[in-house]
C-alpha cells in the first residue's frame, strides 16, 4: 500500500495516524509539513521508503519505531531537531545533516546500521547512543562512524564491544576530547574509594593509526 499527499493538501493532523499499518510500504508526505508527529509510523513493519518533505524541521519521538523494513531515510537539510525516533528500524546507513542542533537518538537498537555520520553540532557521545547499557554486548553491525568537530565529551562505554567498528573519522580540528570514566569499587583503597576507567573503544577493531590518534586526543583506555 502507498500513501501519497501533495503540496496544498491539508497536513496530516495528528500523531499515530499510520501507527501499526503493517501493509504500508511507501509514503510521500505533503511539502507543507514541518513536524513529523510522535508515533506516526510506529509499527509499520513493511514500510520501505518515506519521502520526507524538504522543509521538515522536527522529527518527534518514536516516529519510526519498529519500522523493521525501513532501510533508507534521507533527512532534509532543514531538520534541526530529531528525538528518539529510530528505535528498531532496519536502516543500513544514516546521515544527519549539518542543520541538526537537537539530537536525542538511541541507535543501538538498529541492528543493521553499518554507517553513521553524526551532526556537526553534537558535543557529547552519550551512553545509549551505540551501546545498550542493559546488554552484555552489542548486536550492531556498525563499521564506520565520525567524531563531530564540535565533540567535547565521550561517555565511558560509547562504542563498548562494537567489534564490527573498523573506521572512526576524526577531523583535523579535533585535537582533544574529555573521555568519561566508569566508576568501580576499589577494594585496595583505604577509604573504599573508586577507580576511574574508560571502556569507550574496548572491543573495537580500529586500525593502529586510529588508536594512536585517539590516545593523543586523551583516550586512556584499552582497545582489546
Amino acid at each position: 500500500m502507498v500513501f501519497r499527499s501533495y503540496a496544498g493538501d491539508t497536513p496530516i493532523p495528528s500523531p499515530e495516524v499510520f501507527e501499526s499499518c503493517s501493509k504500508l510500504e511507501s509514503v510521500v508526505l505533503p511539502e507543507t509539513m514541518t513536524v513529523l508527529p510522535e508515533k506516526i509510523f510506529a509499527g509499520c513493519t513493511a514500510l520501505k521508503e518515506v519521502a520526507l518533505p524538504p522543509g521538515l524541521e522536527v522529527i518527534q519521538k518514536d516516529a519510526f519505531t519498529s519500522c523493521k523494513g525501513l532501510q533508507k531515510l534521507v533527512l532534509p537539510e532543514t531538520l534541526h531537531t530529531i528525538e528518539d525516533a529510530l528505535n528498531g528500524t532496519g536502516l543500513v546507513e544514516l546521515v544527519f545533516p549539518k542543520s541538526v542542533k537537537e539530537f536525542r537518538c538511541r541507535l543501538y537498537s538498529c541492528p543493521n546500521l553499518e554507517m553513521v555520520r553524526l551532526p556537526d553540532s553534537l558535543e557529547e557521545l552519550e551512553e545509549g547512543l551505540f551501546y545498550n547499557p542493559n546488554s552484555r554486548g552489542s548486536q550492531m553491525k556498525l563499521r564506520s562512524v565520525n567524531l563531530p568537530a564540535s565533540l567535547k565529551k565521550v561517555s565511558a562505554t560509547a562504542f563498548y564491544k562494537l567489534s564490527s567498528l573498523t573506521e572512526v573519522l576524526i577531523p583535523e580540528t579535533l585535537t582533544q576530547v574529555e573521555f568519561d570514566g566508569k566508576l568501580e569499587p576499589d577494594p585496595n583503597h583505604p577509604y573504599g574509594g573508586l577507580l576511574t576507567q574508560t571502556w569507550a573503544f574496548l572491543g573495537t577493531s580500529l586500525p593502529l593509526a586510529t588508536q594512536a590518534r585517539l590516545k593523543k586526543m586523551g583516550y586512556y583506555g584499552s582497545f582489546r
